[in-house]
């Protein structure tokens, strides 16, 4: 009879001592999967902050770069035009490219095109102005303008691939990428 009450409470103490084991290893799982996703998320949101840094790079040249264009464009001008726009071929809404246009091979040199861009500077204010955040007024021959900048992200492809409408040619295809829009306010002189 004692065999049979010790082997019973042994069953009992195994049956907790399971129990408590599966309890364990369930909460154990509950942690790992907790875990797991936050480290997803963290690696995602670290892929998207690096894309956006990747995309304001992208703008940052793009605004060097059409500030010189408009130097370039105030520069050939008897006045200060109220509004300018630096865009492609095709008109207001189509892109510049660079570091080169897109159409050209960019294995024949090993620099890919890497974002297009388009502006619109609208004039901000003249000459005898004094705009916020300038302690004197504007000289005689300068201007600022209000400039809003679109960059587009250009992702380059090789063979077969289904690209962007615009892709001319079949060595060199791309895919446009995400678009940022930044605005600047740049001053200007004549000469």
């Amino acid at each position: 009879m004692t065999d049979k009450i010790v082997k019973l409470i042994a069953s009992r103490h195994l049956g907790i001592a399971l129990f408590m084991s599966i309890l364990m290893s369930m909460s154990l799982a509950v942690i790992a999967v907790a875990s797991m996703s936050r480290l997803s998320e963290a690696s995602h949101q670290t892929g998207k902050t690096l894309q956006d840094r990747k995309l304001l790079m992208f703008a940052e040249s793009a605004s060097n770069i059409v500030s010189a264009e408009l130097q370039e464009a105030i520069d050939g001008e008897i006045d200060f035009s109220s509004i300018h726009y630096i865009h492609g071929p095709t008109g207001n809404a189509s892109l510049k490219y660079y570091p080169r246009d897109i159409t050209i091979n960019p294995g024949s040199s090993g620099m890919p095109t890497l974002f297009g861009y388009r502006a619109v500077a609208r004039l901000f204010a003249t000459a005898g102005m004094t705009p916020p955040g300038m302690d004197e007024p504007i000289p005689s021959n300068g201007a600022c303008y209000d400039i809003t900048i679109d960059v587009r992200e250009v992702i380059n492809l090789s063979g077969t691939v289904n690209a962007d409408s615009n892709s001319s040619t079949s060595v060199f295809q791309y895919y446009l990428g995400k678009m940022k829009t930044v605005g600047v306010i740049s001053c200007f002189q004549k000469g």
